[in-house]
């Protein structure tokens, strides 16, 4: 006890056998007990919500119209997109835009009906799309373009599959042309892979591998790329260029760098077969894919076969040897390693 003159505290009259006050709300823990440095332990950042910005400091009226009338054209909703151009028209008048969006709504809304033409009609659907709709979407829609234009290219796709075609098909009035560009891949394999003239045309063939690597097959892709390599080897250096398959650009590299340290040069035709040695898990998607017509590469599948299964490999390494040495000799260089 303390004595002294001054008038007890509150503390100073309990008992040591009182219960300690308990706080009706108690205090929430705090990563710190100074608030400024709590504050910034604590918060969090987050993304901003997806919404047009515009300038504070000026009416944004046709600012928001316009950005209405984007949203009506990229979800294809063109009775709304055209309410909105009227008002964005009285808004603005100076808009050089106005124009373009009349034209979209005026395409989306043609894009609608079902369409059956002529040969020479669906060229010209195709090009007015490619040439004049297209850009113009891509110009004014931004991300939204991608549904008003899909919406066109499925259109066309059901105009090309009902135009009946005789002998080599044309790889543009071709469905799957317009499939690939929304891009919708597995419906472009399937009407690829219905196609009787498929290996006539190595732009389809080529169109089929990637359809394949964007439907989630890359083994198969890979195996209709080597198709058209080993069917024409003659346009292999184009076919290659315009090879997007990043496997099988690694192995052309792998190739180029064998040669150089082996001296040995292989013709274009032996590529198919080098691919498939490097590759030879390969060999068991055969049966998705078109027949390969070169003997060498035929020879090649045989002496993967007979490896893989103990068998005798002297047959056909002679006759490889007899028609294609170089690829006899990168084989023997593979499996000797």
């Amino acid at each position: 006890f303390f004595f002294n003159d001054t008038a007890p505290t509150e503390i100073d009259t309990l008992s040591l056998h009182d219960p300690l006050p308990i706080s009706a709300s108690p205090e929430p823990l705090r990563a710190s007990r100074k608030t400024e440095r709590h504050r910034q332990l604590v918060q969090q950042w987050r993304r901003g919500a997806a919404a047009p910005q515009f300038d504070l400091f000026m009416d944004n009226s046709a600012g928001m119209s316009e950005s209405r009338l984007c949203e009506a054209l990229g979800s294809l909703r063109y009775d709304a997109a055209a309410r909105e151009l009227d008002t964005l028209s009285r808004l603005d008048p100076a808009n050089k835009s106005l124009g373009s969006y009349q034209d979209l709504i005026n395409y989306g809304r043609h894009a609608q009906a079902p369409l059956t033409a002529s040969e020479e009609e669906l060229h010209a659907e195709l090009d007015g799309l490619e040439q004049e709709v297209q850009p113009l979407a891509r110009s004014l829609l931004a991300a939204g373009c991608r549904d008003y234009l899909a919406q066109a290219w499925r259109r066309l796709a059901g105009g090309l599959q009902a135009l009946a075609q005789g002998g080599k098909p044309d790889e543009r009035l071709h469905p799957s042309y317009a499939l690939a560009q929304i891009p919708d891949w597995v419906a472009a394999r399937q009407s690829l892979e219905g196609e009787p003239a498929l290996l006539a045309s190595p732009q389809l063939l080529q169109r089929l591998a990637r359809a394949c690597r964007g439907s989630g097959k890359p083994e198969v892709g890979m195996l209709w790329w080597l198709v058209c390599l080993d069917r024409y080897p003659q346009d292999s250096w184009g076919i290659l260029k315009q090879c997007d398959d990043p496997a099988l650009v690694r192995l052309r590299g792998d190739l180029a760098d064998l040669e150089y340290r082996s001296n040995i040069e292989l013709p274009d035709t032996g590529f198919p077969g080098f691919a498939l040695l490097r590759r030879p898990g390969l060999v068991q998607h055969l049966a998705t894919v078109a027949p390969f017509g070169r003997a060498e590469t035929r020879l090649v599948l045989q002496l993967i076969e007979a490896r893989r299964s103990g068998a005798d490999e002297i047959a056909a390494r002679k006759a490889l040897g007899e028609i294609h040495p170089a690829l006899l000799s990168m084989y023997l260089i593979v499996n000797s390693r």
